[in-house]
């Protein structure tokens, strides 16, 4: 089928003609149209339709429509193409330009009323660094060409059979099929006990996050936090009027004994444990055990955030909380935009059977229910064995991206900070030297076209170290030199100003 680049949104165009009307119906079409050009409802070079598609759609006489268009293309509105057709002039007339243009109402330059979360919300990414495509801006993956081959060839297959479920609503968790994957997977990489039924497939992990506060915790109630944490979290709890009580993190993960001491009871506990966000510490196998008990005692929920362990690089992977659980008060949450690419936008949960009808029913009120036709893609991704051999591939690249960007790094820090080999994962911390704002480093290296963040506001009661989040997964090796050279000027910048 032989597709027009063109955009036709002039066939979507709601034209009146009255006939009763004295102005004649040639002129009533020539306003209408001359309107929505000059308002630039329809853009230029979009197509319009022929004078005998646009007669029969609104049953006048075609000699009406040639009439308006002739007046239009004589006053430079309209250009025709020969054996093309009809189209808006890419360079309109001079009233056209000073015309009207369409403005968005709302733009006030004051915050109307809003509801109390709406005013948090508004807040949320006040002060976030901009997603920019630069070293070292954390989130990007690389995809190799095996990887975007096989995802190519199975998406052709899956279009050329849609599954009756795409073209429905489908199940609020996603589609089944896809969940037991999900689950085989989980099993055998995490050692979590789970089924498909307790699986939810969510829109990255964020809204995994967002659904277990709105199912499990009450406004007003205490949580467990680790400090410095996920800033995202942070605000989700602030949003939804939660009372985040933050728990210092060593390198053993969070501290079970001093979050006890300042608050025995919490509703729910937040932990990254395999790879904590951002120190990247492993939480220990007694302090895991320690937090289990503690959660049992306080009848507390845990909420096990695994967002990158696919990528360990020395030692075996210590059990997920989940697996080690035996009294079914862990929610799992993982996320494959992590570890394929973040356009991908696909995350997932694993609930305990007993919530597994509130959690349908928030879902449901939430967005209905996942996105299909990808699911598809992913499931044969994963079950013909693309998706390990991804994994498999991408571990030892990453791997080798770190032997050469750490030694990099500290060549061009010099004793300005201090960096470690991580452990996993798809990010570090470059901690500065005492005196060194984080905040300050950011902003000189992103003058010289380097993205890192600054960790120091991560921490909830102050007194944090000042280190920079840098993601080393999606560039390529030359640009991550480079940048690591400049990260090393703007240090050094910063430092002779302190």
């Amino acid at each position: 089928m032989k597709r027009n680049k063109e955009t036709k949104w002039a066939e979507l165009l709601n034209i009146a003609v009255d006939r009763a009307a004295v102005v004649p119906i040639a002129r009533q079409i020539y306003l209408q149209l001359r309107q929505s050009i000059v308002a630039q409802v329809l853009p230029a070079g979009s197509r319009i339709p022929s004078s005998r598609q646009l007669s029969e759609r609104l049953h006048v006489s075609r000699t009406s429509v040639v009439a308006a268009y002739d007046a239009l293309l004589s006053e430079g509105y309209i250009e025709g193409r020969k054996g093309s057709g009809t189209f808006i002039a890419t360079n309109l007339p001079g009233q056209a330009e000073a015309g009207t243009v369409h403005q968005p109402v709302g733009n006030t330059a004051s915050l109307r009323r809003l509801s109390d979360a709406g005013y948090r919300f508004h807040e949320v990414l006040r002060d976030s660094v901009p997603l920019i495509d630069r070293p070292f801006s954390p989130g990007r993956c690389s995809v190799d060409l095996p990887t975007i081959e096989a995802w190519r060839q199975i998406t052709v297959r899956q279009a050329r059979s849609i599954a009756p479920d795409v073209l429905g609503y489908g199940d609020p968790f996603g589609r089944e099929s896809f969940r037991q994957v999900v689950a085989e997977y989980l099993r055998v990489f995490r050692s979590v006990n789970c089924t498909a039924e307790q699986i939810i497939i969510t829109s990255g992990a964020q809204q995994a996050i967002d659904l277990s506060i709105r199912v499990l915790i009450n406004p007003g109630e205490s949580v467990w936090i680790e400090d410095p944490g996920y800033q995202a979290t942070q605000h989700a709890l602030r949003s939804a009027n939660v009372i985040a009580v933050p728990v210092p993190v060593d390198e053993s993960g969070l501290r079970v004994d001093i979050a006890v001491e300042k608050e025995p009871a919490p509703r729910a506990i937040f932990v990254t444990p395999s790879h904590q966000y951002p120190t990247g510490a492993v939480m220990a196998i007694d302090r895991r055990y320690d937090l289990l008990h503690a959660a049992n005692r306080a009848d507390a929920w845990i909420i096990e955030d695994d967002y990158d362990s696919e990528f360990r690089y020395t030692g075996n992977p210590l059990p997920s909380l989940q697996g080690l659980d035996q009294s079914a008060r862990v929610i799992y949450v993982g996320t494959l935009s992590k570890v394929l690419f973040p356009g991908l936008r696909t995350g997932f949960m694993v609930i305990p059977l007993d919530l597994v009808q509130a959690y349908r029913g928030a879902r449901h009120l939430s967005d209905r229910g996942p996105p299909i036709a990808h699911q598809g893609v992913l499931e044969e991704f994963m079950r013909e064995g693309f998706f390990t051999s991804h994994v498999g591939r991408m571990r030892q690249r990453y791997r080798s991206i770190l032997d050469e960007i750490v030694p990099c790094l500290r060549d061009a820090l010099g004793n300005l900070a201090t960096v470690n080999m991580p452990e996993c994962g798809m990010r570090f911390v470059a901690y500065l030297a005492e005196g060194i704002d984080d905040r300050e480093v950011a902003q000189e290296a992103l003058r010289r076209g380097v993205v890192v963040r600054p960790i120091s506001p991560l921490y909830l009661e102050g007194g944090g170290r000042s280190g920079l989040d840098i993601g080393f997964t999606g560039y390529d090796r030359r640009l991550l030199q480079t940048a690591a050279t400049r990260l090393g000027e703007a240090v050094r910048h910063v430092a002779a100003r302190s």
